[in-house]
């Protein structure tokens, strides 16, 4: 198992992870240190490009290397915002608290109360009905996600389809040399009775 996760490193190593989260995972002793890695605002996107790329952790390794942090168990307080994340979750609902939340692999109904403002991360292949009565900025990652909004609060969705972990050196076809993140931004906006 620790074998995907040093695999991992090897491969952010490459893309260009930079000194600073370099330092904090060489700096880790436990698995919630390096939650705390992942749920951290750039650590979020960090694992999504990773599982929807390829290049990173599978679900079912967080699901089964960090039980004890996902799927409500933990939740990630410092900086000035809360975050946590669902990994593998299968059940009815899940209640947005956090201010981030990271969804992996997951099928479910994602509410957003009134007065709550959040963004919520998806890869993985997620199935999720998001009902909103707050405010969402939702970030979906890759294609394979199915994604249905509603509700009587406003989400703004960016599909991310280019990925930003890309090592400038790195030149292929795809990218033509050009690393920046591309994306196209949906603006939601509802009203009861729309």
């Amino acid at each position: 198992m620790k074998d995907e996760l040093l695999n991992m490193k090897r491969n952010a190593l490459m893309l260009g992870l930079c000194g600073e989260y370099r330092s904090k995972w060489d700096g880790a002793g436990s698995d919630r240190d390096l939650m705390d890695i992942a749920l951290d605002v750039n650590g979020v996107e960090f694992i999504c490009e990773g599982v929807t790329d390829g290049w990173g952790l599978t679900p079912e390794y967080i699901r089964n290397r960090f039980g004890g942090y996902v799927n409500g168990r933990y939740v990630r307080s410092k900086d000035g915002y809360t975050s946590e994340m669902l990994c593998c979750f299968d059940e009815s609902e899940f209640r947005q608290r956090s201010t981030i939340t990271t969804i992996i692999a997951c099928n479910t109904e994602v509410i957003v109360p009134r007065c709550c403002i959040s963004k919520i991360y998806v890869c993985g292949g997620s199935k999720l009905t998001l009902l909103c009565d707050g405010i969402c900025e939702l970030y979906v990652y890759g294609r394979d996600n199915e994604i249905k909004i509603h509700g009587c609060g406003r989400v703004n969705r960016t599909d991310v389809e280019k990925k930003k972990w890309v090592n400038e050196n790195k030149n292929s076809d795809e990218d033509n040399g050009n690393n920046e993140k591309r994306i196209r931004s949906v603006q939601f906006y509802r009203r009861a009775g729309e």
